[in-house]
């Protein structure tokens, strides 16, 4: 509803990203995207906390492992 509300394109396929389910390659091509084609961003900051994950999808399993360090990881070349 952003992209909507803000009268702007999305800038990636995908606008939200679940722990467990979202491909590493997802990750990275809406990373390269937003860096080359976005001038702002908008990041709701629930969606970074690991218990407010559960509440909505309890299956999403072990998010303790989950950090900004594998996000970045999961974005290198390679991976």
């Amino acid at each position: 509803m952003t992209p909507f509300v803000a009268d702007r394109e999305q800038t990636s396929k995908i606008d939200l990203f679940t722990p467990n389910l979202t491909l590493p390659a997802s990750h990275q091509d809406a990373g390269v995207a937003v860096m080359r084609q976005a001038s702002w961003v908008v990041i709701d900051r629930n969606w970074t906390e690991p218990q407010f994950l559960h509440e909505v999808s309890p299956a999403t399993g072990d998010l303790s492992c989950i950090n900004g360090a594998t996000a970045v990881a999961a974005m290198a070349p390679g991976s």
